[in-house]
């Protein structure tokens, strides 16, 4: 049955109570059977012809492929590098295997060789060096290891395992990874020799792998790929405001930040420019976007602009029908939404009726009626969007709208993409050790095509780690 809440008490127990003795490679195995089984009967892939081909090739395939390397796996690394390989091969970024363990620090590793790489202009570029005379220096490009190319280093590395390497903002994200030990044994030995472009000569230089402290880890990791960490603000900023998105986590203060738009609302929509910066946002629902932008505009004159769905098949299966009713009895705890009851009531009764007649999806025109009259814009800044590689899933659904909000421009690096089979439900794996998350639906008529990201017509090109660098190339821009 699908959950709402992810197991963290279970998980948390589990780990308490003996997860050092747990056979991982066990573990990784019934998780893996039971992902295909979910899979099969819970995502409309299976049937949607469109954009479901790499869906339908895979699931048995690549289920097979991780299956017959489950004799690497020996610890928790092992486990999850599994199963992120099976649902990496999806190539949909909302196929994902959700950790009930705490989650790493984005700058794990086991053993790294004292230099991070980011992904600049096609290439792997030093970002940060501990300043040994046996790394490479900053700027150095990495041309080869081992006698095999940088490019064949990184899919074997990083693709499928750390993220989708047939999309610019994952290279950018999975970058720092590179040459770094995270535990993954399917990725190979770890690079010996590497041959860099420094300064236009071929260098040739022998990594020594070792431990070393947190925060110089976490210094290469930031050089590699910033992310400011900053909460739900509002800063006023040339002639205009700064508001600063950078998460859509339910656990995030939504209700004093929505105050502080509140309270300034007339002063923002009549500065000179808005700025609002997602760098970062790539976790969360896109409700509380929504909240942010009807408070920023207006509700009526969102729902203008809100893309229309149009036809949506649900994959029919008794999982999605739990799920769809979880969804309504929520719905029902907040009186705010019961304008959405009747819609979800009407498709619980059709979706009851597909069940019973064994229809493998149900189609549904879910457009909404036309508005008759376009409220007028309440916005007279100008509005410029700020992203970067970690845009994905509620960013990318606020993008959705963003895009479409007459004279809003998007500034920074290219986002993240996700699939037209949307939602996210959530079905706990056997092991107690991750969740499932999945797309139970396909948004059949949406603008935007599967694995399609959102390209900026103001490209930033600096050091995405200089603050002060994006901040004056902006305003230089707008």
């Amino acid at each position: 049955m699908k959950a709402f809440a992810l197991a963290a008490c279970a998980a948390a127990l589990a780990v308490a109570t003996g997860a050092q003795a747990q056979d991982w490679r066990a573990a990784a195995g019934q998780d893996l059977a039971k992902m295909r089984e979910l899979l099969k009967a819970d995502h409309p892939a299976a049937y949607v012809e469109k954009d479901g081909g790499t869906f339908r090739s895979w699931v048995d395939t690549g289920y097979e492929q991780v299956r017959a390397n489950l004799d690497k796996v020996d610890d928790t690394s092992g486990y999850y590098y599994a199963l992120n390989g099976y649902a990496g091969g999806f190539r949909d970024g909302n196929i994902r295997v959700v950790r009930t363990l705490p989650a790493l620090d984005p700058a794990f590793a086991g053993a790294w060789p004292g230099f991070s790489t980011a992904w600049r202009d096609g290439a792997y570029i030093v970002a940060w060096s501990d300043g040994a005379s046996k790394t490479p220096p900053v700027g150095a490009k990495l041309i080869s290891c081992d006698k095999r190319p940088a490019e064949a280093i990184a899919r074997e590395r990083l693709d499928r395992w750390e993220g989708d390497l047939e999309l610019q903002a994952d290279r950018a994200r999975t970058a720092p990874y590179l040459l770094w030990d995270r535990g993954n044994p399917f990725a190979g030995a770890k690079p010996a020799k590497c041959d860099f472009d420094v300064a236009g000569r071929k260098k040739t230089f022998t990594l020594t792998y070792g431990f070393t402290a947190e925060a110089q880890r976490k210094a290469a990791f930031q050089a590699a790929t910033p992310r400011p960490e900053r909460a739900l603000s509002v800063e006023q900023w040339n002639d205009g405001y700064w508001i600063h998105l950078p998460s859509f986590a339910d656990d995030m203060p939504w209700e004093a930040f929505l105050g502080q738009l509140e309270a300034q609302r007339a002063a923002i929509q009549n500065s000179k420019v808005v700025v609002i910066d997602m760098r970062g946002a790539g976790d969360g629902p896109g409700r509380h976007g929504y909240r942010v932008a009807n408070w920023l505009w207006d509700p009526d004159f969102v729902l203008a602009h809100t893309p229309q769905f149009g036809d949506v098949a649900y994959r029919v299966s008794v999982d999605n029908r739990a799920f769809y009713a979880g969804v309504l009895a929520n719905l029902k705890t907040d009186g705010k939404y019961y304008k959405e009851w009747a819609r979800w009531e009407a498709l619980l009764a059709e979706f009851d009726q597909a069940l019973a007649s064994g229809q493998p999806l149900l189609k549904r025109n879910e457009a909404r009626a036309a508005v008759a009259e376009t409220p007028a814009n309440p916005m007279k800044a100008k509005v410029v969007v700020l992203t970067d590689a970690a845009c994905a899933r509620a960013c990318l659904n606020m993008m959705d709208l963003f895009t479409r909000l007459p004279g809003v421009v998007h500034a920074g690096s290219v986002t993240s993409a996700d699939s037209i089979f949307v939602g996210e439900a959530v079905s706990p794996l056997p092991s107690g050790f991750a969740n499932l998350s999945i797309g139970d639906r396909a948004w059949l008529d949406r603008p935007r095509a599967s694995h399609t990201p959102y390209t900026p017509s103001l490209a930033y090109t600096g050091d995405p780690a200089d603050e002060t660098a994006v901040r004056s190339w902006l305003a230089g821009a707008l």
